[in-house]
């Protein structure tokens, strides 16, 4: 996870200014970019604690098709969420409930025509924005296929450094790594293209604080059985350690 906290680093020491939308102020650069090998082993954070339970619920229930927090069972979405936990037309209702179901025509277009170049799948959808609790922020994904091996690149358009895109780096692998699986294939490259990469104002404290903290080696991820399609994998990751949780406020 070396580039990841050296994209904090440059962040905090090179980025502008900027006001948000919730008013907190953030450190700000424009149009970064991640970059991880999963063959290297899967990219949890170590340098703090980060739930993979969490990743895993949460992957699990965008691919149900939930945008209700109480099918989530964690207390991510709670901010965001109404008295009886609808979101709105949020990422399961755009991946999964409109007139085509994007996860299985990823799938089956994986399967049937694996070189195409529109294996996309998006939550950006224009016509929706205003009903939805949150505009998506991670708002689509493409995957490819080449020699092999499975590679995704995922656009995301606001990216909160220190609390949000851990875990996007961590949903995304393995999303990846399901679908290379249920392919037989090789989960290769997972490349996330960051718009407004930003470190709240709030965080800067807890971001100088990670970056003095020394990094483990990452944990290996076993897939055991996985169908996406029905929001449904058993996978474990093994030799994960990592430091102590660094908390921290969620700008809402």
């Amino acid at each position: 996870m070396k580039n990841y906290a050296e994209l904090l680093r440059k962040v905090l020491h090179e980025g502008h200014s900027v006001p948000d939308r919730t008013g907190t102020g953030t450190q700000e650069l424009f149009g970064e970019r991640l970059k991880f090998d999963l063959r290297d082993g899967f990219p949890l954070l170590t340098g703090k604690k980060t739930s993979f339970d969490i990743v895993k619920k949460e992957l699990r229930w965008m691919l149900s098709g939930s945008t209700n927090t109480n099918d989530l069972d964690c207390g991510i979405w709670d901010q965001w969420g109404a008295e009886d936990g609808d979101l709105g037309l949020i990422y399961g209702f755009q991946w999964r409930m409109l007139e085509v179901d994007q996860i299985v025509r990823l799938m089956v277009g994986l399967e049937e025509d694996p070189h195409s170049r529109r294996h996309i799948v998006s939550a950006w959808n224009v016509d929706q924005l205003d009903k939805m609790a949150l505009a998506p922020c991670h708002a689509f994904f493409q995957v490819n296929v080449s020699g092999g091996v499975v590679n995704l690149q995922m656009y995301q358009r606001s990216a909160d450094l220190f609390i949000g895109v851990p875990y996007n780096i961590s949903f995304y692998a393995l999303l990846l790594e399901l679908i290379a699986f249920e392919l037989g294939l090789i989960a290769g490259e997972l490349i996330i293209t960051l718009g407004s990469a930003h470190i709240y104002d709030n965080h800067i404290e807890q971001v100088v604080e990670y970056l003095s903290r020394g990094r483990h080696p990452l944990g290996t991820l076993t897939v055991r059985e996985s169908d996406i399609c029905s929001a449904s994998f058993d996978v474990l990751l093994e030799g994960y350690k990592c430091g102590a949780k660094i908390p921290a406020p969620v700008a809402v």
